[in-house]
C-alpha cells in the first residue's frame, strides 16, 4: 500500500450535497456524482485549474450531519465538488465547504479495494504508527485514472 503522511493548505470546494444512513452511502453517493457530473458547466467559471489547465481538484468529501467535519456516525453528508478559486461564491443549488488544511494520511485506492484501504487505516496504519484519525475522510479523484487517493484527518507522531 502506497501510504504517505502530507501537509495540506486550506482550500474551497463547490459541490452537490446530500445526507443518508451510513451503511446505505451506495445508494445515496453515487446519484449525487451523477447530478455533479451533469450540471458541473454550471460552476466552471468558478473552478480552479493547474498550469496545464487541467481541473485542481475533484473531491468527494464526507462530513458529519452537523457540518464540523467530524467522522460519519449513523448518518453522514457527502460532497461531490470540485476545488474552486479563493473567494468564490456558491451559485443556487450549489454548497460550499471550506476546507481547513493540516496532516493527513493519504493512501491510494481504488473501488475494489476502498473498503479494504479505509479499513487498514482506520484499524491499523493509524493507531500503530501514533496517529489519530480527528477528522473527516476526503477523496480526490485522479483525472482519467481508476485510482483515487483518501485523505484521513490525522494528529499524532
Amino acid at each position: 500500500m502506497d501510504i504517505e503522511i502530507v501537509e495540506k493548505k486550506d482550500f474551497e470546494v463547490i459541490g452537490k450535497v446530500a445526507e443518508g444512513e451510513s451503511e446505505k452511502h451506495s445508494k445515496w453517493v453515487l446519484p449525487l456524482w451523477q447530478e455533479f457530473n451533469k450540471n458541473i458547466k454550471e460552476i466552471i467559471n468558478l473552478v480552479k485549474v493547474d498550469e496545464n489547465n487541467n481541473l485542481s481538484g475533484i473531491w468527494g468529501i464526507m462530513n458529519d450531519i452537523n457540518e464540523t467535519f467530524a467522522p460519519w456516525r449513523e448518518r453522514g453528508k457527502y460532497m461531490a465538488g470540485v476545488e474552486v478559486k479563493e473567494n468564490s461564491s456558491a451559485p443556487e443549488g450549489w454548497k460550499k465547504w471550506n476546507i481547513k488544511g493540516g496532516k493527513f494520511i493519504k493512501v491510494k485506492c481504488n473501488i475494489e479495494n476502498y473498503s479494504k484501504v479505509f479499513t487498514n487505516i482506520v484499524e491499523n496504519y493509524a493507531p500503530k504508527n501514533g496517529y489519530t484519525i480527528i477528522g473527516n475522510v476526503m477523496e480526490y479523484y485522479i483525472p482519467n485514472s481508476k485510482d483515487f487517493y483518501l485523505f484521513f484527518n490525522i494528529k499524532g507522531n
